[in-house]
């Protein structure tokens, strides 16, 4: 957006506060105009103070909102040159997704049921859309978890970390952003049951099982086992880590 239709935008936003504290206000306007496609990723917001006067917030409480959306991964605030949108995937974006998981408290039931579907919808998009080369990427990374695994002395620790890269790489075979970054947040949401998965008894040999056949279906692009694998990836991790994890009390209705 060109920046005199910025000002104009935030000024119009400015006339039509609603009853909220002003950092929720400034926070909340910045996300809707980016959700709205229109402040785009390296966009530069207009200086401190324009966007008082336009916002009509004191400059304390858009410092404090500037501050809030910095750690979100939102914007990127660089000391004498301004206030940027995020122009890249931001860590703090992710760790801030990644707490909201866990502060839900989300039950070992819950957590499959996401699992299988995101899993499913995943590998069905992958053998749609992957390329040969992306596969053979795939299938690189598979054997580099068999190498580590055979060599022996690998720790939970390492297999779990090329678990959760093989996923995410799965994720970019359905090139779909949107489907590769929620997937990404599951998996990393996931890094420390997967982990625990690979500290049983036979985990790391079930694990590579189960990622073995998903290479299989993709080079086969072989759509009618997508709900086989699904159920023998999540299944597998399920019953390696079930009994590890107090069941947190399931919601009512």
């Amino acid at each position: 957006m060109e920046h005199r239709e910025l000002i104009d935008r935030l000024a119009s936003v400015g006339k039509s506060k609603p009853s909220q504290s002003a950092v929720e206000f400034v926070v909340n306007s910045i996300k809707q105009l980016i959700i709205g496609g229109e402040l785009l990723p390296g966009d530069l917001l207009p200086s401190e103070n324009e966007m008082t006067k336009l916002l009509s917030v004191s400059r304390g409480s858009l410092r404090e909102a500037k501050k809030v959306l910095s750690m979100l991964g939102v914007v990127e605030i660089r000391r004498g040159d301004g206030t940027y949108i995020t122009d890249s995937s931001d860590s703090a974006a992710l760790d801030s997704l990644l707490m909201s998981f866990a502060l839900s408290r989300p039950s070992l039931k819950e957590i499959y049921d996401l699992r299988q579907i995101i899993e499913r919808g995943v590998l069905q998009m992958a053998i749609a859309n992957a390329t040969e080369q992306q596969i053979a990427d795939l299938d690189r990374c598979l054997r580099e978890m068999e190498t580590t695994d055979s060599a022996g002395g690998a720790d939970a620790g390492r297999m779990g970390e090329l678990d959760v890269q093989f996923h995410c790489m799965l994720g970019r075979l359905t090139r779909n952003r949107l489907v590769e970054k929620i997937y990404s947040y599951v998996m990393h949401y996931l890094a420390a049951t997967i982990v625990e998965s690979h500290r049983s008894q036979g985990g790391s040999a079930n694990a590579l099982a189960s990622h073995s056949l998903i290479v299989d279906v993709l080079k086969t692009r072989d759509s009618t086992r997508i709900e086989e694998v699904t159920r023998m990836t999540v299944d597998t991790w399920f019953n390696l880590i079930a009994g590890r994890y107090a069941p947190v009390p399931e919601r009512e209705g």
